[in-house]
């Protein structure tokens, strides 16, 4: 019974969560938004300005609403003769598509702006058309396309439009960071912050000072980075241009991640996310999410984290993020590795190192290398090991990526040492595999360590530490042992520390928390938002009442059913005990009277044999009709098949000592079908009739049984092929009678 309450519990539960309708911001609110802003403006230039600057700084929920806003800015365009306002509107609409996402309708605004430009001689916004078109395509991956287009538009804008140029510049940078051409990106942005410094702080200075802080990222030079993200940050702040300062967030949350200032991580993380999802910027939105399941990796929660990297993946796929796919694809091989689950492990990092190889991706190559590396070290398989950890170790080395070169370093040190311990302990001499290195493997580890010290990446330098103990500790060099152990210690107490913990936890319900009120957070407008909730409340009132009297109803007939059940259980018992009872007790006790009774007969006179005769054979009738009740009773013999094999059974009983032919016929669809005892009973106590007056008024040598189920009925037919012999028939019996009874 709790089985069935729990059932309509969690029904119920579905549907309160479901079935109430909730009242959403639909796109003709945005529409009033819009049109509360324009209503008292009178001039048609005035609202178009409004218009974009609604669009530019609105958080949209789908792009149908930024059409809504488009169609109603270009109808009021076509009255100005300033073609200026529908090039700014076009190019407004280009950029909010690619903050949703939506390439594809990014990309044809861009060409619309491309036309609309070179239609009206507008050069400005045509070099606007490319640099934005340039970033589609370097969202893409496609270098080489987005580049050209760059390069097209930096010899439009070199003479003319300084700012233009600069940002040009900024963006060639990001292209040259994602090659590995770390000094032609700087050499870069020095000369675009050089330009707009002699402007007003600008957005594009703030993102020219974040692109030198991720070069210097990927250099391992956090203190320099960090210097630089907090510069962007300064002018973004003074701007209040919360675009640019989720970015700046972010990238200052990784470079906490890495020094293991996890506190601040989480904080940075937590503000940029919460800006980007204000802004509905679905690609700084999965850039988050992946962040923060980074932070969830470090701590060990391994079903948490890889939810996370499958919802920042999902959405990278879907807006054709690359780039991220590839480090998504390279966390979530880890989490398998760490799982222990190597060849799930082999298969993302496969899938995510040809993935960036195809867009040209440094970084994503030696990331997915080293995750195989260390895959196939696990499994012993050290040829393929080595393979993988030396081709990203070249490649790290060839961009001058301290951190991925600390990282293989001391994933090959302990591919070393585990090749060199396995190989020693079979007396087999180690083979380098043809890598001409001198394999130092305590100068590899000390290598590692350094890079983590100068970049002051605490999760390296851990690693690097605890290659050394496990070296020191099969050489037995117990002084370097002391050594190393001490500052392991310290790392750990910083990294592991209960406060530490005791304040990720506290994050952790706080992000929660977070999450839970996030469509709450985002209705702005706080008349809307209390007419929402007492409608929502009025609703969940009415479907509360509606399904309490729903579940009170269903629990009434499910407890009455059970009942009946339970009732009909209790009766079946009860039968079943009354029978075997009655077979057991009544039936030895008629059993032992027969059995005397023949014995006597045995051993009295003549004058009194008959008698006694008569005695046993009313005890043995006795004992016929008591089987008779006992299988009526009995609910074991409930079922089609029980009332036809009684039928056969006396029926072959009865014919066997007349020499009468029997020919039994059944037709029952189910023979495990029950069938309502008193019916059972009734059809049989008229069968057995039948069959008394056969053997007591025919002639007969055959007699034809059929039993069958016809239009749900049950059909008893007995046929003889004897004359009847009216002489003998009593008039006075009740036979004929009780069978019409039944």
């Amino acid at each position: 019974m709790g089985r069935y309450f729990n059932i309509v519990f969690y029904i119920t539960i579905l549907i309160i969560f479901i079935g109430v309708p909730l009242n959403v911001v639909c796109a003709d609110s945005i529409l009033d938004s819009l049109q509360v802003k324009i209503q008292d403006v009178k001039s048609d230039t005035a609202k178009l300005n409004l218009i974009i600057d609604f669009i530019n700084h609105t958080s949209f929920e789908n792009d149908n609403e930024v059409e809504l806003c488009y169609k109603k800015g270009k109808e009021l365009s076509r009255s100005t003769e300033d073609k200026t306002f529908l090039l700014r509107l076009i190019n407004a609409c280009a950029k909010k598509y690619f903050v949703l996402g939506k390439n594809e309708l990014s990309e044809e605004k861009y060409e619309t702006l491309a036309l609309e430009s070179n239609a009206y001689k507008n050069t400005e916004f045509l070099i606007e058309s490319k640099i934005g078109l340039a970033r589609i395509l370097f969202s893409k991956s496609e270098n080489i396309q987005a580049k050209a287009m760059l390069n097209n538009a930096r010899t439009i804008a070199f003479k003319n439009y300084p700012k233009l140029f600069a940002r040009i510049l900024s963006d060639l940078s990001s292209i040259l960071r994602a090659e590995g051409k770390m000094d032609d990106g700087l050499a870069l942005l020095d000369s675009s912050i050089n330009i707009l410094t002699c402007y007003n702080p600008s957005v594009d200075l703030a993102i020219a000072y974040s692109g030198k802080g991720r070069i210097y990222r990927q250099l391992g030079d956090n203190v320099l980075a960090k210097e630089n993200y907090l510069e962007a940050e300064k002018i973004s702040k003074f701007l209040n241009d919360q675009r640019s300062l989720s970015a700046i967030y972010n990238n200052l949350g990784n470079i906490a991640h890495v020094t293991g200032e996890y506190l601040d991580a989480i904080t940075y993380y937590m503000n940029s996310k919460e800006i980007k999802e204000k802004s509905n910027n679905r690609k700084g939105i999965a850039i988050a999410i992946h962040n923060i399941a980074a932070i969830k990796f470090d701590m060990k929660s391994w079903d948490s984290a890889l939810e996370g990297f499958k919802k920042a993946d999902e959405i990278a796929r879907e807006i054709e993020f690359k780039i991220l796919s590839v480090l998504n694809l390279w966390k979530i091989g880890n989490i398998y590795q760490e799982k222990q689950e190597y060849i799930t492990a082999i298969e993302f990092h496969n899938n995510g190192l040809n993935l960036a190889k195809e867009i040209d991706y440094p970084r994503g190559v030696i990331g997915n290398s080293n995750g195989l590396g260390v895959d196939y070290l696990s499994l012993n398989r050290f040829s393929e090991a080595y393979d993988a950890l030396f081709n990203g170790l070249e490649l790290a080395e060839k961009i001058g990526s301290k951190p991925y070169q600390s990282a293989l370093l001391v994933s090959i040190a302990n591919l070393y040492h585990k090749d060199n311990e396995i190989n020693s302990s079979n007396n087999l001499e180690f083979s380098t595999l043809s890598y001409n290195r001198d394999w130092n493997i305590e100068q590899l580890l000390l290598n590692a360590k350094k890079f983590a010290n100068e970049m002051n990446n605490a999760e390296n330098k851990l690693a690097a530490l605890e290659g050394l103990n496990a070296y020191y500790q099969s050489t037995n060099n117990y002084y370097k042992i002391s050594i190393v152990s001490k500052e392991l210690i310290a790392i750990k107490d910083s990294l592991f520390s209960e406060q530490r913990n005791k304040a990720i936890t506290e994050w952790e319900a706080k992000y929660l928390t977070n999450e839970q009120e996030k469509e709450i957070l985002k209705l702005e407008n706080e008349k809307k938002l209390t007419a929402l909730k007492a409608q929502k409340f009025k609703e969940q009132i009415i479907w509360f009442f509606i399904l309490t009297g729903l579940l009170g109803f269903i629990s009434y007939i499910i407890l009455k059913q059970n009942n009946a059940k339970r009732k009909a259980k209790e009766r079946e018992s009860f039968r079943s005990k009354l029978s075997s009872d009655l077979h057991d007790d009544v039936g030895s006790i008629l059993t032992g009277i027969a059995m005397q009774s023949e014995l006597l007969s045995m051993f009295v006179d003549e004058s009194k044999k008959s008698k006694v005769e008569d005695l046993a054979t009313m005890s043995r009738d006795a004992m016929e009709r008591m089987r008779d009740t006992i299988w009526a009773i009995d609910s074991r013999k409930d079922k089609m098949q029980d009332l036809k094999d009684r039928i056969l059974d006396h029926a072959e009983n009865s014919f066997q000592l007349k020499n009468i032919e029997l020919f039994f016929d059944e037709n029952l669809a189910d023979n495990e079908q029950k069938i309502n005892p008193e019916i059972r009973q009734n059809t049989f106590l008229i069968f057995k009739e039948a069959i008394a007056n056969i053997l007591k008024y025919s002639s007969c040598d055959k007699v034809e049984v059929s039993v069958n189920i016809k239009n749900k009925h049950l059909m008893l037919k007995v046929h003889d092929n004897g004359n009847l012999d009216n002489i003998k028939i009593k008039t006075s019996g009740t036979g004929l009678s009780n069978m019409r009874m039944r």
